[in-house]
């Protein structure tokens, strides 16, 4: 009984009328393992944990604050199109927990269905570029570009308007940025059109020390450096970077830098 009633089906395919494949039903045969995938990878991002970023603001509005440091990993989160919350941090009252996993500092990543509690930006964002490859940001920069400008930056800030040598340091730090920017292939960000993980880690720092300098020394920065201000043109058009400033803007980084110069901080 089974046979007979497979030899009619055989029959009847043999007869019925060939359909033609129209164009549009070969795309949508050829593109079809492809929307598989990405549905896939679309469950399974949205079924992997949040990780919850602990960040330096204030934990009633629920503001971001200026950490230049805390930027970068939320910069790298961004542009990975990784999602994540955030836990703010009033520095006034630091909990007993930041004390412990971090001596106070941020920024942290948590994932607690993994156990994580990660401090130290250059540690979380190289976990993150494992992690998460795609896309990947690692950069072609050269690794000593920008390497000590926070630093010097920071002297700069402190120091008094006769210190020639703080000065000129920060001018040859400020110049080498600038030079690599301007050079041919080069730009108008570190990454080219795109944010890499030297913009991640100089940018932040570099934009504090545009708000500082000028609000703390009359030093407009990027009025002196062509490129360093196409480079600040460029990222503001990047969600990346709009997405991860502090709420309440420069205000807030000027009055930051001023408290940190009058209490004589050292980074």
């Amino acid at each position: 009984e089974c046979r007979s009633t497979l030899q009619h089906l055989i029959i009847a395919q043999m007869q019925a009328p060939k359909l033609a494949v129209s164009t549009c039903s070969r795309t949508a045969l050829s593109i079809s393992p492809r929307i598989a995938h990405r549905a896939s990878s679309n469950m399974a991002s949205a079924a992997a944990p949040k990780y919850d970023v602990v960040v330096k603001g204030d934990p009633e509005a629920k503001k971001l604050g200026d950490c230049p440091f805390t930027q970068r990993v939320l910069i790298t989160l961004a542009n990975k199109g990784i999602e994540y919350d955030q836990t703010y941090v009033d520095f006034a009252r630091k909990p007993d927990w930041l004390m412990q996993v971090s001596g106070g500092k941020v920024p942290v990543i948590r994932q607690s269905e993994k156990g994580l509690n990660m401090p130290d930006s250059d540690v979380i964002v190289e976990y993150l570029e494992k992690e998460h490859p795609n896309p990947s940001m690692k950069s072609s920069a050269p690794a000593e570009l920008g390497a000590s400008f926070f630093p010097t930056f920071i002297n700069f800030v402190k120091a008094p308007a006769e210190d020639k040598d703080a000065t000129s340091k920060m001018e040859a730090e400020l110049q080498a940025i600038n030079d690599y920017l301007s050079k041919e292939g080069n730009g108008p960000l570190m990454g080219g059109a795109n944010i890499d993980a030297k913009d991640a880690s100089l940018a932040p720092k570099l934009y504090h020390a545009c708000v500082a300098c000028k609000a703390i020394k009359g030093f407009d920065i990027p009025e002196k450096y062509k490129a360093i201000k196409t480079y600040f043109d460029t990222l503001s058009s990047k969600p990346g970077w709009k997405q991860t400033l502090p709420v309440d803007g420069d205000s807030v980084i000027e009055a930051g830098w001023k408290a940190k110069v009058a209490s004589g901080w050292s980074h």
